[in-house]
């Protein structure tokens, strides 16, 4: 080989090997550098990161090396970015997703949830958990038992408000074509056909017909439930949230309308399903805004004597045509975006979490109503009711 060459090939090693150790040691510098710099540089995946494993026994000695690459993956400099980057070339090229925790919808960016150790959502869109005869007997008895123990606390009506699961108003639009959905009854019908046979005092809303009916209704807003998101929008939440005091109003004889509002497209934010799969900014869920101001104000905040973590929010109502009730709801995630149009309906009202429900609380406050507020993907985790008849759940 000429001299020439083997000096060209002598180079581009050293190149490459330059390269590489620039690879090794400048993103870990780079990393610790925005850490301290005060960037995000850890992964902004939407789960609970693994905890830095402790040899402090024996069997730790044992456990350890698996445990420690875990929280190794976990805690990797940029590696939010490095899986955003590969997935963004996988939906590119391949115009697949590889995520065992998210669905890639039939049109981008709409994105489905599938994992079933956080609710039975992709099972309860395919209808392949029907609910047995023991299990409604076990769910349904819980919620009236719960109605019960309320109404010995001074509460007057107890109402089961089913926030329908993003693939039963949009699955069978956006689902992809190899998910199939069986030939039968939900699993949500099920429970509620057995409730109002078995438990007529326990009022149930599960606003899914009002939301079909609800579409292309505000100008300007394309869905009520984000795409990239497992949740209502707000225009959603006021959907359902119209279904509810629709049910509060007749329980009282009397009506109670929402105000006329207009939505506006208020920006874009990250989806927790987007932020499960590590994807891009093109899966960027749309927020609306109101262009009136929601007619309440929020009175207090107090935390949970049971947990010593979770914020109990209260407020009043600042519309005079109000329903003169004091209202406890009490529910998941999907409150958050119904917080607003909860508190303007009522004349007092008090939005808890249910996974950190505190009896005594309620003892306290003597509402009128009390809404026990579900997404439809738990349904099957009823028999097990926090702070309940099972203690609240722990602070994670």
């Amino acid at each position: 080989m000429p001299e020439h060459d083997k000096t060209k090939n002598r180079i581009a090693r050293y190149i490459l090997c330059a390269a590489f150790l620039l690879l090794c040691c400048g993103v870990p510098a780079a990393g610790v550098l925005g850490y301290l710099m005060g960037f995000q540089v850890f992964s902004s995946e939407n789960r609970t990161m693994a905890a830095r494993p402790r040899i402090e026994s024996l069997e730790d000695v044992f456990s350890f090396p698996a445990e420690f690459e875990t929280w190794l993956s976990d805690h990797l400099f940029f590696k939010s970015t490095f899986v955003k980057a590969k997935t963004g070339t996988e939906l590119a090229l391949f115009d697949e997703l590889q995520s065992s925790s998210v669905i890639l919808g039939s049109e981008e960016p709409w994105l489905f949830y599938q994992r079933d150790d956080d609710g039975l959502s992709l099972e309860t869109y395919k209808r392949i958990i029907p609910f047995s005869e023991t299990e409604l007997s076990e769910a349904a008895k819980a919620i009236d038992d719960m109605r019960i123990s309320l109404e010995e606390l001074g509460v007057d009506e107890f109402i089961l408000y089913i926030a329908p699961d993003k693939e039963t108003i949009y699955g069978e639009r956006y689902m992809p074509g190899y998910i199939k959905r069986a030939d039968r009854e939900s699993s949500t019908v099920q429970l509620i056909r057995y409730i109002e046979e078995n438990y007529p005092d326990v009022h149930v809303v599960y606003p899914v017909e009002h939301m079909l009916s609800s579409e292309g209704r505000f100008e300007g807003v394309e869905t009520l439930y984000y795409k990239s998101d497992t949740h209502w929008n707000q225009v959603g939440a006021l959907v359902g949230m119209e279904a509810l005091m629709e049910e509060v109003a007749e329980l009282y004889d009397t009506t109670y309308t929402f105000k006329d509002t207009e939505f506006f497209d208020a920006g874009r934010a990250e989806g927790d399903l987007q932020k499960l799969a590590l994807l891009p900014e093109s899966f960027d869920r749309v927020e609306y805004g109101y262009l009136r101001s929601p007619q309440f104000a929020l009175t207090g905040t107090t935390v949970s004597a049971a947990t010593g973590e979770t914020v109990i929010y209260e407020g009043n109502s600042l519309d005079p045509d109000s329903l003169p009730i004091y209202l406890y709801f009490c529910g998941d995630s999907f409150k958050n975006t119904s917080l607003a149009y909860i508190m303007e309906a009522n004349k007092s009202s008090v939005v808890a979490d249910r996974h950190y429900l505190n009896f005594d609380d309620v003892r306290q406050r003597q509402p009128d109503v009390f809404v026990y507020e579900i997404a439809e993907r738990y349904l099957h985790e009823l028999p097990e009711i926090e702070g309940y008849n099972t203690e609240p759940m722990p602070w994670a």
